[in-house]
Parts: C-alpha cells; structure tokens; sequence
C-alpha cells in the first residue's frame, strides 16, 4: 500500500456524531468497497475522550443489532489526565512521566531554592513566609510548563525577553523561570523521568510514525478531534494519508464564506480546525461530510461566529434569511435568570421534566461553571434524583478523606477550640467510643466548656478551660442550669476525653522539618488512631486509600518540609482529587464539563452559566508570561481557549433540543450575557425579527423556579403570654428591672419558662467577657488597697488585671489588645481614684443588697450587686457604677427606663446592704473605662429637680406599681416593649421568633 492524499470528512454538528460515525463503520468506512472488508476488531477508532469511546461502543453495539459482536479497537487520544494505550513495539523505551503531584513536589523545591538564593527580592521574601504562595506559584508554574510542552516549545528564547521593559517583579518571575527550565530537565534526567506533556507528544509521535511508514495494514480513523495539539496533528496526518485511513472532524464550517474563512481570529470556533485542515495541506472543499446536514443549523452557526471583520454582511445577508434563522432555532430556549439560585432551579426542573415526559428521553447539562453544577446537583436532591456528575466532587468532602481534610484545618488553626469540636463530631471520628457515648460526652463539653468559658488556643486549651470549668462548678459560682446538672460522673468522662484527644494529637504539635513521608506517615497514623472503626472498604475510602499510596511513592519528589507545608500541600491534593460516586445516580441525566461533552449524545442538552468571563472565561496570560513574552516564545495567546469554548458551545447549539442559560446577577453582582448569546440576538435585530424569538416562553422555567419560593406562609403573629398569676416572679435585680421594663418578654422567658440562653461557643473575645475580666479585676483591686490612697495602688490594680487575665492569654486578642487596653485604662483609673477618695471614709466594692416590696397582697424581693460604694466623711454614699460599654445618659436615668443606681440608692436607704446600714445617697456615677484614655471618663447622673434620694424613692414607688400590674392576669409579657433602639437585638427574640412577627406587623 501506498500513502494517498489525505481523506479528511467531516458530521455536521446538527448530526449525531457517534452514531453516524458508527453506523458508518458498520458500512464499511473508510474501505472504498473494492478491499475486502476485514473483522472489526481489525478497526481502530481514536476518539478525544475515553466518556465518548465508552459511548460509541454502546451505540456501535445498538446499531449492530446484535446480541455479541466483535468490536473495534477504541481508544481515546485526547484526556489530559489519562493514559494512552497505544499498540508501541518500542514503548518500554520511552520514559515515564512524572505523576502531577511529583511534580508540584519538585516545583516547590525549586521555588524554594531560588528564594532562598535571592533573599533581597520581594517575591522570594513571600515565598519564604507563605506555604500557600510557593505552592500556588508551583501550580500555575506546572499549567505553564505543560502549556509549553503541549506545543513542543523550548525556553532557549527565553533570555531575549530580558530586553523587554519589565518590571521588578516580572524580572524576578523571568529568574525563577530560567532557574527551573536550567534545573528541572536534569532532575527529571536523574530519576529516569519526564513530564507528561512530553510523554504524551512521545507517545503520539511514534504512533504518526508507526502509522506513516505501513507498519499496520488495518482501518484507522481518528474522529472528534481539532489537532490542537502538535503531535496529534502529526498523527492525523499519518492517519489521513493512510491507505485505509481518516480522519472525521467535528462540525467542520463549510457554509462560511471565504473571505471570513481566511479572516478567522484565534478565539473563533473553527480557527484549529482550519489550521488542522491548512496543514494537511488541502482545501475546505476537499472536506466530504458523512451523514445528512441541516442546513438552516449550518447558516445559523456561520452567521452566529460570523468574525467582526466581515460582520458588515449581516446587514445584507439577514433580512432575505429570517425564516431560515427562525427554523434554525426551533427548539433553541434562552432562559435568563434573575440570578444563580434561579438558573439553577430551573435547570433543575428541566431536568425532572425530562424523566417524566418519557422512559428513555436523556438530558444533560453542559457547563464549565462547577458552582453551577453543584447548585443543580443540589436542586435535585429536593426530588431524591442523584444526577452523574463527570468532574465529581472534591475526594476531602468524603468518609476518611473528610476527617483527614477537618484534621489538617484543625492543625492549621493551631487547635482553635471550635475547629476542633467540629473536628471530633465527626463521623468517621470515634476515639475508641461508640457513637452514642461520644455523642454525650461532646454535648457535655459544649455545654460546660466551649459554652460556659472562654478556650485559649492549642491543645492545652481546651483543658485549661476544663479546669476553669470544674473550679467554678466546685465553687458553686452560678452557671447555665444544664452545667448545673452535670453529675460528678459527666465531668469526670469530659476529663477522661479530653486528655485522651490530648494524648492522640500530641504527635501532631512537632513543629520539626522531617521528609514529606515521614510527616504523612506520622499524620495518617493519628488519624486512624482516631477513627479505629472506619469501613475501608467503602469506595471513597478505597479511593482515599490509593491517594495516600501514590502521596507515598511520589514523597521521593518532596523536599523536607515544615509541618505547615505539609499540611497546605496535604489539603489541596484532598480538595483537587476528584470522587465520583455513580452510586443510585439516574441514568438518563448527567451533568458534563465542556469537554466531556464533546461528541456525546443527549435529547435534550443544557448549555449553562453562560455569562461572559464564565463561558467563555477572561483571556489570562498567567503569573509568568506576559503578551509579549509569548510572541518571543512563539506561544500562542490566551485567546486560543476560547476558539475551543466557541466551538463547544457551537456544537452544543445545534442539538434538536437546547437550553441556554444565564444569570443577570452572580454573587450579587450585575453580569452580561455570554458574547454568543448577544451575537444571537443581534442576528434576530438584523434579520428584522423580534428578540424574543429566541426566547423562553414568557420565562416560564423561570417563573416556576421562582414560584418554588413563594410558597403561602403566614408570619407568627407577636407572641402575647400571660401565665397564671402564681406562675409570675418575684424576685428581680436591680438590673432586671430595667430588662422588664424594655423587654418583658425576656423576663418571662427567664423565670417563668425558666429558660436560659447559651453563649456562643468559645468565646474568646466577646466584648461581655471583656468587661466581666476588667469587673473582676477592679473589684480584687479595690478589696486589696488601703482605704485612702497609696502609692501602690496602679502596681496592685495592674496585677489584678494580669491575674485574671493569665488563663487567657494564648489568645492573640487578649494578649495583643486587651492587656494593653487594661494597662491604659489602669493608669487613668489610678490617677483619678486618687482624687475620687479625696474625703471618702470608706470604700466597699462588689456590695450586695436586697429589700422586700409591698406588691398587693404579694411581696416582692429586689436585690442588687453594686459595683462600688464610697462612704463618704459626713456619713452620704457614693454610688459607682464601671462601664466598659456605652453608659446610660442622665436623661435615660431620668425618665426610668436605666433605674439601676437609683434602685441601688433606694436598697441602701431602706438598710439592704447590711454592712452599710441605712443611709442616703448624695451622688451617682458612672465611670467609663476605655481602651483610649481620652475616652474614659467620670460621667456623674444629674437631675433636674429633686435630690438622690427623693428620685430614688419616686423610682422605687414606680416600680412598686409597675410590678403590681404585672399581679393582673390580663397583664401581657410583651416582647420589644420599648427597645432602646428599635433594631436592637434582644436575648430572646429568636424564641419569640421577632423576625417573623416584624414581617406580619408590617
């Protein structure tokens, strides 16, 4: 046999690739009839993807009509991540690639040896302090050397960028550069390795060759794809100029004119094809379609891609052909969204519209945008519809790997208290105890610990916290009434737990620099310590399984790293290896990227998130080469992917049945249409046709997504409880008082249902606890210094601050901010409590009192803890409140809703504070104590008319007839009665369910 010239063919995208394909094998393509047709598993077939070799199999055995047929030899060419299987006699000679993550590993070293030469840079000094930057850099610096690879380009013209006006840091990125292209090929060379790109131009090449010189005397047909790649050129032109071969393109544009043809940019949908076609050294017209063609799809696409040079055209051309484009687009539906939870939703019900109109219709959606795809995936699940997703999920949201992925987060936050919790709720993770006993245990822990007490960071925190915990409890100091009715059993389990989390992550506090299987190694046998019981046989744990194998032969790659390297790199190998669960999953959907896509067949097909910088995405030239630098290197520009993206989506547009949709907003932003939406509206304005043509019925997927929230719901009116007068307190502190007042509901909350809110979990720096230390601080200073001033009274106060502020001090916030806050507000407390004492006799601190009230027929009990109280030389009182928030103002004392000093001044005048005995109150004062010493303050309460005493007597008079009315059964608990601010937040509106009642208000 003898090479011929090449025979190149072409299906239309409006055909079903596959099958015409396969149906055309099974006539005897791309024999001419007069050899004798071999068996067919003496065909090959070389498709783009291994998903449409899959399905051409399927579909070759349907058409067959057979029950058991021979099949061709199909294999796939074009999967960047999959190996090839090519029939090499002198493949064992050929190097082997280098895994990706060895790769990354290697990159990094690199990186990090360049750094470490040039210090005096800026990059080198970030990539030197940051895990995350020299593993990023090593990323996009591992997609650039596979870009140059894949064109089979060398950097030896590399130096001449250096005559470029570059920047600092560009100059810097060009060293990097030159570095790794100087070292990496021998290293590669000394482990007997090399990169995949270049494997796979090896493997290919010697294929074109095995081909071109007759080694084979069998079909071959090379279908689906564009020859982007320079060695897959080569083979197709070995293939095309094979005596019994072809080459079958997808969708190749013969209807275009020749003049735009010759124009075609680099981001149009047939430039590779037309280069592809260029160098195989024959003409568009030499191109013979297999299969029919619809016409009207084929003027639609040209005019649709139409490059803007010749786009004058329309204005001619269009207007003759509106029922051509009309019936081009019969069954093409534009939905457009108000925003990404609507698209998705309607994209999800188009999906469970096509499992009830038949029981074999299939649908797809096709979509380069994953936060799409996991919206819809999400949607489904509402109908119990699990849907086959070909990027599949993140292995690190899955069963061990999961628990591995919290772990490494754990680590990373330096056992922050919450993370950790988190952490051990886990699954997956049981610490040797059953699922119910763990259960108890971490309910108890939150409730007594993480919720009941500030947690200091590291692993020593969360027992600091415990014994904090226990001392208050000993103490009898009041707590949250869950905590109370923890038995002596419970906190000794919480105790035994907790050293024994302690005890298993111990291992993982080692801060040395050790090789990268030594830290896995170490890592995963304290994650296995802590989840003796799981299932390895589950498939994602078989999966995760694998990942640790390979994480282990390519350590030999790694560099020693640090434990924090580790355990980035350790992470983004977790969240970037992909799972894929086709467990219960509908057959007949699926959701694809745009190159799984390719060739594949569906009834109905979804072209989603079609927004401009989606799809397609924003030209980028990367970190490392710019514009011009790329014209040195002879590599082609950014703009090359989105001819790929445009000939995706025109492939996907000739379907029977297409949706196209997009979001007018995405995370809130305003976004535009994707450019070939636009251009098919503006074929329809220039053909004279309304827009709306190419158009949704009146939104109507849409509408019914958006209905799916407006489901009739009718807001809880404003709670109004009167319980049973016996059921009512009698009892209030002084600070209650005013709670009853702006908010009774609360008051009811707390005593009659006897309910009591949690605090937030770990609360490390809540502003209350802050005021609660700085209190606590100021009492034991006031309880420790002489009456009258001293010289040693800022020495005591800032070791009372110190004291109570020591547990906490592995909190950043606590050590950096509130320590110095309390040193100044220190100072300034000093210096004016000197001359506060000025004629004071006595000085009582942390003061509590109570009195009986007349109530009706029911007596009343106020009680109080007042701050501070100066008994002063001619026998009057000073009463002190300290504020480290926003005190009341005079007016708000005034008016009875901030009644807390006078109350406290009407006790001691009826004798409650018993070590005070009865005596009036010539002043009251709030000091503000800030962090800023221009802001603390002495802010004393001044009335307009009357004395301390006399306000203090009509408070409590008042008060007195409030609470009697409170003793009426008709009396109302009213939540928000009169808020300071209407917006304020209240303890218990969530119970009264306050934004719900607004809305019914409103």
């Amino acid at each position: 046999m003898s090479p011929r010239s090449p025979r190149i063919f072409t299906i239309s995208p409006a055909a079903p690739f596959l099958e015409v394909l396969a149906q055309k094998i099974l006539d005897g393509f791309p024999l001419d009839g007069k050899v004798a047709a071999p068996r067919f598993t003496d065909w090959t077939v070389l498709l783009p993807t291994r998903r449409a070799a899959r399905e051409f199999i399927l579909i070759f055995v349907r058409l067959a009509g057979k029950k058991a047929i021979l099949l061709p030899k199909v294999r796939a060419i074009g999967d960047l991540d999959e190996e090839f299987e090519f029939d090499n006699a002198d493949a064992g000679e050929i190097l082997e690639p280098i895994s990706q993550n060895g790769l990354l590993f290697l990159l990094q070293g690199l990186i990090s040896e360049w750094a470490k030469q040039n210090p005096e840079l800026a990059l080198a000094q970030s990539i030197n302090v940051s895990a995350s930057q020299r593993l990023g850099l090593a990323k996009s610096l591992a997609t650039l050397l596979h870009q140059l690879g894949t064109q089979e380009i060398d950097l030896n013209n590399l130096p001449l960028a250096y005559d470029l006006e570059l920047s600092e840091h560009r100059q810097a990125i060009l060293g990097l550069l030159a570095l790794v292209h100087r070292v990496l090929p021998q290293k590669l060379g000394e482990l007997r390795l090399t990169t995949f790109a270049a494997w796979r131009n090896t493997m290919l090449r010697r294929e074109a060759s095995r081909v071109q010189h007759q080694r084979i005397d069998k079909p071959i047909i090379a279908a689906g794809s564009t020859g982007t790649i320079p060695a897959t050129r080569a083979l197709l032109r070995a293939i095309s100029q094979h005596p019994m071969g072809a080459v079958v393109l997808p969708g190749l544009d013969q209807n275009i004119d020749d003049v735009s043809w010759q124009n075609l940019p680099p981001e149009h949908a047939q430039f590779a094809m037309k280069h592809l076609v260029e160098e195989l050294g024959i003409g568009r017209g030499d191109v013979q379609t297999l299969g029919s063609s619809n016409s009207s799809k084929a003027f639609l696409l040209a005019e649709l891609l139409r490059p803007t040079r010749t786009a004058e055209i329309w204005s001619t051309a269009l207007p003759a052909s509106a029922e051509i484009l009309q019936a081009a687009t019969q069954g093409v539906d534009l939905i457009e969204a108000r925003d990404r939870h609507i698209e998705a939703r309607a994209i999800a019900l188009i999906l469970r519209h096509t499992l009830e109109t038949s029981d074999h219709t299939t649908a797809a959606l096709v979509t380069p945008d994953r936060d799409l795809a996991a919206r819809v995936r999400n949607e489904l699940q509402r109908w119990h519809i699990s849907i086959d997703d070909s990027a599949g999920q993140p292995l690190s949201r899955f069963g061990l790997a999961a628990a591995c992925y919290a772990l490494i987060q754990t680590v990373l936050h330096n056992f922050e208290a919450t993370i950790l919790f988190d952490f051990l709720r886990h699954l997956e993770i049981s610490i040797g105890y059953d699922d119910f006993e763990k259960s108890v245990v971490l309910k108890n822990i939150e409730v007594a610990i993480l919720r009941n007490s500030s947690v200091a960071d590291g692993l020593d925190g969360l027992a600091q916290a415990y014994l904090r915990a226990r001392q208050a409890k000993d103490k009898g100091e009041r707590s949250h009434p869950l905590v109370a009715s923890l038995d002596e059993n419970q906190w000794a389990n919480m105790e035994n737990f907790i050293h024994l989390v302690r005890e298993t992550l111990a291992p993982l506090r080692d801060k040395a620099i050790l090789p990268f299987g030594e830290l896995l190694s170490k890592f995963i046998t304290v994650l296995k310590n802590l989840a003796p019981g799981v299932d390895e046989t589950a498939p994602e744990n078989l999966a995760f399984a694998e990942i640790l194998k390979q994480l282990q032969a390519d350590a030999q790659f790694a560099s020693d790293f640090d434990n924090h390297s580790f355990l980035v790199n350790l992470a983004y190998i977790l969240e970037t290896t992909p799972f894929r669960s086709t467990a219960n999953t509908n057959p007949r959907l699926s959701i694809l990227g745009t190159l799984e896509a390719r060739l594949l067949p569906a009834d109905v097909l979804i072209l989603g998130g079609l927004n401009e910088g989606l799809w397609p995405t924003e030209p980028d030239s990367g970190p490392w080469l710019n514009r011009p630098m790329r014209d040195i290197l002879k590599l082609a520009q950014p703009e090359r992917e989105i001819g790929q993206s445009a000939h995706d989506f025109a492939q996907g547009i000739a379907y029977p049945k297409v949706y196209l949709t997009w979001s007018k907003r995405v995370s809130g932003t305003p976004k535009n249409p994707s450019r070939w939406i636009l251009r098919l509206k503006n074929l329809f304005k220039a053909a004279g046709l309304p827009e709306t043509q190419c158009e949704c019925d009146d939104g109507t997927w849409c509408k019914f997504a958006e209905a799916m929230d407006d489901a009739a719901m009718v807001p809880m009116r404003k709670p109004r409880p009167k319980p049973a007068v016996t059921a009512r307190p009698i009892r209030f502190s002084v600070t209650e008082v005013e709670a009853l007042l702006r908010d009774p509901y609360g008051i009811y909350a707390k005593k009659v249902l006897n309910l009591q809110p949690l605090e937030a979990m770990a609360n490390k720096s809540d502003p209350r606890l802050r005021g609660t230390l700085f209190h606590a601080a100021i009492a034991e200073w006031t309880g420790q210094q002489p009456q009258g001033p001293s010289d040693t009274s800022l020495e005591i106060l800032l070791e009372a601050g110190r004291k109570v502020m020591r547990p906490l001090m592995n909190d950043p916030e606590v050590a950096a901010f509130w320590t110095s806050a309390f040193e100044r507000i220190a100072i300034w407390l000093a210096e004016s409590d000197a001359k506060l004492r000025e004629g004071v006799q006595r000085v009582v601190s942390e003061v509590t009192g109570k009195i009986t009230l007349d109530v009706g027929s029911t007596p009343h009990t106020l009680t109080a803890r007042a701050d501070r109280i100066d008994v002063m030389a001619n026998g009057m009182a000073r009463i002190i409140d300290y504020k480290t928030g926003k005190p009341p103002t005079s007016t708000q004392v005034s008016s009875g809703f901030s009644p807390q000093l006078l109350l406290e001044a009407a006790i001691l005048k009826s004798g409650g504070f018993r070590e005070l005995g009865s005596r009036d109150t010539a002043e009251l004062l709030y000091i503000k104590l800030s962090g800023s010493r221009a802001e603390s303050e002495l802010k004393p309460v001044s009335f307009g008319r009357g004395s301390v005493g006399e306000r203090s007597t009509q408070e409590l008079k008042s008060l007195q007839n409030h609470l009697a009315t409170y003793q009426l059964l008709e009396t109302i608990y009213m939540p928000r009665r009169a808020p300071e601010k209407e917006m304020d937040v209240m303890t218990y509106d969530h119970l009264s369910r306050f934004a719900e009642w607004i809305l019914a208000e409103e």
